[in-house]
């Protein structure tokens, strides 16, 4: 068994282990992802129809207050309508951060 040194250990590659690593290696550490699955493919956003949710307008117009309207809609009175704006608003940054919107659109 190979010893391997690394600052940061990551376990999980979807969107939050994909974060971490990305801010761990910005901040000048050594990082090892691991996962069980593909990379960006494994945990929660799996479970989200192996996708995530955000108000592009890559291909269609489209703002994050739909999203929101959205997002409370499905959440049939339980989801803090705070939060959810926060998520709503700053989901297309975060999604370009990690370059999905790249990935689904063949331009990387």
């Amino acid at each position: 068994m190979p010893d391997i040194a690394t600052d940061v250990l990551v376990v999980g590659a979807g969107a939050a282990g994909i974060s971490a690593a990305m801010a761990a290696a910005k901040g000048g550490a050594s990082v090892l992802l691991v996962d069980k699955s593909l990379i960006g493919r494994g945990g929660a956003t799996i479970m989200a129809q192996m996708t995530v949710a955000a108000a592009l307008g890559e291909l269609d117009a489209d703002d994050w207050h739909l999203h929101l309207a959205d997002t409370l809609k499905a959440g049939r009175g339980i989801c803090n309508a705070e939060l959810a704006g926060i998520l709503c608003r700053e989901a297309p940054d975060r999604i370009r951060e990690l370059g999905f919107v790249e990935r689904w659109l063949g331009t990387r």
